[in-house]
């Protein structure tokens, strides 16, 4: 299922009162990507930025170098076309659509190799982390956040989800947005929490270190709110006069998606505010305890009906 879409909320906000969120004023601008006019969906590792760009009607994969500022196309031109990317290493993963639907597609940026690597109908919103792929598969209405290891190609499915189900994997915990509220699994012990819960829609989480970002739709207007695991504490990272959708972490890193033209969309990167920037981490895969998680608790199996698509508009942009 192509997610070029952004979803504008057709229900008045909820009032909530007080509030223990500030917005953060020491978010600090480092660039803007605006070489097109549809960008979408980054995402970061270090210095190298993945992100959507529409070209000549097709959306492709693109991979930015923030430090030199060359950019290359990474999906193929015979693509009908490819959405929500994600980078670690050398590894980057996105949706590719087809005639029928959707898969999850590979590449390898040493070896320049791309390839799918599930087979769909409709598999969507990847993340990855060293040799784990996760991902959301959809059928007949119903979703199930699905986990790869990349040595092995042996696929399960974690837990069921709502349709539309978008998230992040951090070593071995995975953030999933579910019914607008943010979850987690810690893939070594099977532990769920919830980390956003809210009347208010919340939707692609991105998780790294202790700090999770994510986009919530605040009075019709899509923000990113940052959330510091260890404090609790919660600020507006990004938002207005436009929405701000679609938040990608990497060390002291911010990047999102910037709504602020009828039809046309950038792509803002910033360094968090102060105290929110993670230490430097090793990059582990973590299957082996994954595995071990999943035959243990045996949610590969669970399988349920579940709720529709959530109750607001999505408005395709155009150019």
């Amino acid at each position: 299922m192509a997610r070029i879409v952004m979803a504008l909320a057709v229900i008045a906000a909820v009032y909530l009162g007080s509030t223990a969120e500030t917005v953060a004023s020491t978010v600090r601008f480092e660039r803007t990507i605006t070489d097109g006019d549809f960008i979408l969906k980054p995402s970061v590792d270090g210095d190298r930025l993945v992100y959507v760009r529409r070209d000549e009607s097709v959306n492709a994969v693109w991979l930015k170098d923030l430090g030199t500022g060359e950019s290359r196309r990474l999906s193929s031109k015979e693509s009908f076309g490819a959405y929500a990317p994600d980078i670690h290493g050398d590894r980057v993963v996105w949706e590719e659509t087809f005639r029928r639907g959707s898969v999850i597609t590979l590449h390898d940026l040493e070896t320049k190799e791309t390839r799918a690597i599930t087979l769909g109908p409709h598999d969507y919103a990847p993340s990855v982390w060293g040799d784990t792929v996760v991902w959301t598969r959809e059928r007949h209405y119903n979703a199930w956040l699905m986990i790869m290891d990349l040595r092995t190609e042996e696929t399960v499915s974690l837990v069921p989800v709502s349709c539309g189900t978008t998230s992040d994997i951090f070593e071995h915990t995975v953030a999933y947005c579910s019914g607008g509220d943010i979850h987690t699994i810690d893939l070594r012990t099977g532990e769920q929490a919830t980390l956003v819960e809210s009347p208010r829609w919340s939707e692609f989480p991105a998780l790294y270190g202790d700090v999770l970002a994510y986009a919530q739709w605040d009075d019709e207007l899509s923000r990113i709110h940052l959330l510091d695991l260890r404090t609790g504490e919660s600020v507006v990272a990004a938002g207005g006069p436009g929405c701000a959708f679609a938040p990608a972490l990497s060390h002291d890193r911010l990047a999102w998606e910037a709504y602020d033209r009828p039809a046309c969309t950038e792509v803002q990167v910033a360094r968090l505010p102060a105290g929110f920037a993670s230490d430097e981490v090793t990059a582990t895969s973590g299957w082996l305890a994954n595995a071990g998680f999943v035959v243990r608790d045996g949610l590969g199996r669970l399988m349920r009906l579940i709720g529709s698509l959530h109750a607001v508009s999505i408005v395709v942009l155009v150019g």
